[in-house]
């Protein structure tokens, strides 16, 4: 039996019908809830509402990363846009520059002073753009600076300097001095180089010399002439090296030669002329130098000159052991051997 809401029902066979006390001791059943369902329903609940909460969340964080991203992206172009405005400006500037500096090229006619002007292609447009050859003498970008490769002079031994583009070339004087300066002396065949005397390395001066001794007599003044002949003169004997150079000649040939020396035409006789009073007659006063080297040099034996009146020097031959020295001898005397001769090869340079 089951009492449901208060409704007594019966069961069973329809004959048999017992009544007897009821039994009111039952159970109550309470209605049945599905509590698991329930249960999964409010977690559910729960992390729908965390998980909303997280987007939100994220969505905000997604909104500031945005906003970071923008405002980096504003910085940025700010910056991109002022080094843009600052190289512009910079270009700018150039070029304004490259304009001021840009030639014409040789339409505006640059080249001074006679200058050719050529036009260059491909070229910097600020400097080369055009090119100006320039006539000897001048040089820089129009030709106008003057320059002087000659001013100074340099070419040696008497050559004469010649202006060639920006250099300077040297024309010399003779077959005998080469070399692109003119700085190589050379002698002719049969002749040698002089030492140089202190009137030589004053003046630039250099000789060459060479015997002229002959078998037979001659005057001073025949001797002469035949050194003459050949270019030169009778040798001047202004210095110790050339004077030795004369008496080595002299105890080879062992005869006795004239050189250059003469007593000064004009000159009154001086009466007073003996060995007593050699000092009185030597030097400029009374002798020079045929060939104009200034008498200032003296070799003399000790008891000469003793003739003073038309006299020319000589080397003579060793007396009694003294060393081979200057006499002077009359010029048209015959008694003398030819004579040493000497030839300019650089002619002295005197003011």
């Amino acid at each position: 039996m089951r009492t449901t809401a208060g409704i007594l029902c019966v069961v069973g066979a329809a004959a048999s019908i017992s009544l007897e006390k009821p039994d009111l001791n039952f159970d109550v059943v309470a209605p049945k809830v599905d509590a698991p369902k329930f249960t999964l329903n409010k977690a559910s609940n729960f992390r729908s509402a965390a998980d909303i909460k997280a987007d939100a969340m994220h969505t905000m964080a997604g909104m500031a990363e945005t906003k970071t991203e923008t405002f980096h992206t504003a910085a940025a172009d700010k910056i991109n846009a002022a080094e843009e405005a600052k190289a512009e400006k910079a270009e700018a500037m150039y070029t304004a520059a490259d304009e001021k500096l840009r030639s014409p090229g040789c339409a505006s006619n640059p080249c001074q002073n006679g200058g050719t002007c050529s036009e260059l292609l491909g070229g910097s447009a600020t400097q080369h753009d055009y090119l100006c050859s320039c006539t000897p003498g001048f040089y820089g970008r129009n030709c106008e600076t003057e320059y002087d490769p000659c001013a100074d002079n340099p070419c040696m031994n008497g050559g004469q300097c010649k202006t060639m583009g920006l250099g300077a070339g040297c024309t010399c004087p003779t077959k005998f001095i080469r070399g692109a300066m003119c700085e190589v002396v050379e002698c002719p065949d049969g002749w040698q180089p002089v030492p140089q005397s202190a009137y030589d390395m004053e003046t630039g001066r250099k000789r060459c010399y060479k015997s002229h001794l002959t078998s037979s007599k001659l005057s001073f003044e025949s001797t002469r002439t035949k050194c003459k002949e050949m270019g030169g003169d009778l040798i001047a004997a202004d210095s110790q090296a050339i004077s030795d150079i004369l008496y080595t000649i002299r105890e080879a040939a062992h005869q006795d030669f004239w050189v250059g020396g003469t007593w000064i035409p004009g000159t009154p006789e001086n009466p007073e002329c003996t060995a007593a009073n050699v000092d009185q007659h030597r030097g400029p006063a009374f002798w020079e130098w045929v060939d104009g080297t200034p008498f200032v040099y003296e070799d003399w034996q000790f008891d000469q000159p003793n003739g003073c009146l038309d006299e020319g020097i000589k080397i003579a031959l060793k007396r009694n052991g003294l060393p081979q020295t200057w006499q002077d001898k009359g010029k048209t005397d015959s008694s003398v051997f030819g004579g040493v001769c000497s030839l300019d090869i650089v002619p002295a340079q005197t003011a």
